[in-house]
C-alpha cells in the first residue's frame, strides 16, 4: 500500500474523509480542528494533505484533493511552504518555545497565497502551560488560519482547548488492509501479518514497526507473567516483586510490554465472554481458552482493570517511576491489592 498522496486517497477512513469534504465543499471548515484516534492510523498525514489541499493553486478534482503539480503543492511535499508551519518531536514533551515561534509566524502576513495552516502532531505532548500558551490562538487564530492538532490521547488534553477545536473521529483501520499493508511492505505470510495487525490493533504504522520474532518473544514473556500471578498464591508478593523487576529491566521495552499484557487479556476476556470470538493471539488460543475457563469473566475483567490503570498512568504527560508502576500492577494481578503511588518522575 504505497501512502496516500491525496486526501481522498486516506485508507479506511472514509467517515472522516466525506465529513471533512462536505464543510469545505460548503465553505465551512473550522479553524481549529482536532484528528482524534488511535496511533499510526493517518492522523498526521490526513493533517497534511488537508493542509496541501487548502494550499494548492491548480485545479482540484474534489474539495480537499490537491493537485499535486503546482508550486505550492510541491512546496508542501517538499516541507518548505512557507504557510505551512508543523510542530512535530520525539521527546515526551513538544516545548512552550516551539508554540511560541508557530504563533508569531502566524500573526504575519501569508506569504504564497491568502491562507496560512498549522499542524500540531501528538498535541498531548504539550503540557498544561503550552496548551495553556495556545489557548488564545485557537480562539481567534489570526486572519485566514487554520489550525489541526492530532491526538491519540484525548484525556490529556486540557477541556478548554478541546471545546476550542472540532473534533474529528480517525477509527482503527480495518485488519485486512493492515494484513495487506504488511505483506506488501515486508513480504510477510499471512499468518505472521495477521497476528501482527492483531497486535497492532488496527495502526498501520504500529504494524510496520513491530519485528515479528521480537514481539512474539516479548508476547511469550508477558504471557508467562499473566499466568505466574495467580491470586492468593503462598509466594504471591515474593513472585509479584520478582516479576516487576524482570519487566522493568529494559524500560523502554516496558510499555511495549504493558500493550501486550493488555491485548492478551483482552483476547482472554472475549473467550470468557464468548468461546466463538475471534482473538489477537491466534496461534496461543488454547492457552487462552483454558485460561478464560479458570479465571471467568469478573476475575479477567479485574486483572484488565489493573493493566488498563498502568497503561493509563504511563501515558500521562509525566511518568510514574516505572519500577513502582511495575511493582504495584504485578501484586495486583497476584491479588495482594493497590497502593498510594506517589514518586513520580517529572
Amino acid at each position: 500500500m504505497s501512502a496516500p498522496t491525496r486526501f481522498s486517497e486516506l485508507v479506511g477512513q472514509d467517515d472522516a474523509v466525506q465529513h471533512l469534504e462536505r464543510l469545505a465543499a460548503h465553505g465551512r471548515l473550522p479553524h481549529a480542528m482536532m484528528f482524534v484516534g488511535p496511533e499510526s492510523v493517518g492522523k498526521f498525514t490526513a493533517a497534511r494533505l488537508v493542509a496541501k489541499g487548502l494550499l494548492c493553486q491548480g485545479t482540484k478534482a474534489r474539495p480537499l484533493d490537491a493537485c499535486g503539480v503546482c508550486p505550492a503543492c510541491v512546496k508542501v511535499d517538499g516541507g518548505n511552504h512557507a504557510d505551512l508551519h508543523a510542530v512535530e518531536t520525539e521527546d515526551r514533551q513538544i516545548k512552550i518555545q516551539s508554540i511560541r515561534e508557530v504563533e508569531q509566524a502566524l500573526r504575519l502576513r501569508p506569504v504564497e497565497g491568502e491562507l496560512k495552516l498549522l499542524v500540531i502532531d501528538d498535541a498531548h505532548r504539550m503540557n498544561v502551560q503550552t496548551q495553556n500558551a495556545l489557548l488564545k490562538t485557537l480562539e481567534e487564530p489570526p486572519g485566514q488560519t487554520h489550525i489541526i492538532l492530532t491526538t491519540s490521547r484525548l484525556r490529556n488534553i486540557l477541556p478548554t482547548v478541546v471545546s476550542r477545536c472540532q473534533r474529528v473521529a480517525f477509527r482503527a483501520l480495518p485488519a485486512e488492509a493492515v494484513v495487506q499493508t504488511l505483506i506488501q511492505a515486508r513480504g510477510l505470510d499471512r499468518a505472521q501479518a495477521h497476528l501482527l495487525a492483531s497486535l497492532a490493533g488496527g495502526s498501520v504504522g504500529r504494524a510496520l514497526l513491530l519485528e515479528a520474532d521480537d514481539i512474539f518473544a516479548l508476547r511469550d514473556a508477558v504471557a508467562d507473567l499473566d499466568r505466574a500471578l495467580e491470586p492468593r498464591s503462598a509466594q504471591g508478593a515474593l513472585v509479584a516483586m520478582s516479576k516487576a523487576a524482570s519487566l522493568v529491566e529494559d524500560r523502554a521495552v516496558f510499555a511495549e510490554a504493558i500493550q501486550l499484557l493488555q491485548v492478551w487479556l483482552q483476547d482472554q476476556m472475549r473467550l470468557a465472554a464468548d468461546p466463538d470470538l475471534e482473538v489477537a493471539n491466534v496461534d496461543r488460543r488454547p492457552q487462552l481458552q483454558a485460561l478464560a475457563e479458570h479465571r471467568g469473566l469478573q476475575a479477567v475483567l479485574g486483572r484488565l482493570r489493573a493493566v488498563n490503570e498502568t497503561r493509563r498512568q504511563l501515558e500521562m504527560p509525566y511518568n510514574f517511576n516505572p519500577q513502582l508502576l511495575a511493582e504495584q500492577l504485578c501484586l495486583d494481578l497476584a491479588g495482594h491489592g493497590r497502593v498510594e503511588i506517589s514518586n513520580r518522575e517529572y
